[in-house]
């Protein structure tokens, strides 16, 4: 976590001023898988690094997606299936893009 805030803290200290600063988006995304553990899964531990379990080919699962800015938190967007560049930037275009403009328009 420490290296995480040092590396954001770095991207952001390259920008001049705040107003540059806040149009900085930093996002991360996260497939939940579902599984009632009977096929093949994927762990991963602190203390057991090196223990995986593969999953099988094209689980079902769910995939999860947030943003943030020096000013607020776009999400979470949630997208049941398989991503893709197609519907990736689908989704850019018609929740990413709405969400940043509300955002930006006062009251």
């Amino acid at each position: 976590m420490d290296r995480r805030y040092e590396s954001c803290r770095a991207v952001l200290d390259t920008f001049s001023n705040a107003v540059s600063r806040s149009k900085v988006l930093f996002s991360d995304e996260c497939a939940i898988y579902r599984s009632a553990r009977d096929g093949n899964v994927v762990f991963w531990s602190k203390e057991n690094p090196n223990f995986t379990q593969e999953l099988g080919h094209n689980p079902p699962h769910v995939m999860i997606w947030a943003g943030m800015t020096s000013d607020y938190l776009i999400g979470p967007y949630f997208s049941d299936g398989a991503v893709n560049a197609p519907s990736y930037s689908a989704v850019l275009e018609t929740w990413l893009i709405p969400q940043l403009r509300r955002q930006r328009t006062p009251g």
